[in-house]
């Protein structure tokens, strides 16, 4: 179907980075991105100088579904059982 694969060098760069020898820590490290983002989020919505807290609680929300992907797309993936 397709002759030639997408050109997306920052994907492949990730999908290296993840199924080479570091992979785990480059799985901790997107994680703990993602958390401190939530962090600063979560502070910024407890903060009264918040002017947008639907806006906040959407990213908040996004964060999560970000990390719940994250944690699912980013294992190694076994294929010698196929």
């Amino acid at each position: 179907m397709f002759a030639t694969q997408p050109s997306l060098p920052q994907w492949s760069e990730l999908g290296e980075q993840l199924s080479g020898p570091n992979g785990e820590s480059k799985r901790v490290e997107i994680l703990a991105r993602l958390d401190a983002l939530e962090a600063r989020a979560n502070s910024t919505l407890r903060s009264p100088d918040c002017t947008e807290p639907m806006r906040v609680e959407a990213l908040i929300r996004a964060l999560g579904h970000a990390r719940e992907i994250a944690t699912k797309v980013f294992k190694p993936v076994d294929l010698s059982a196929l």
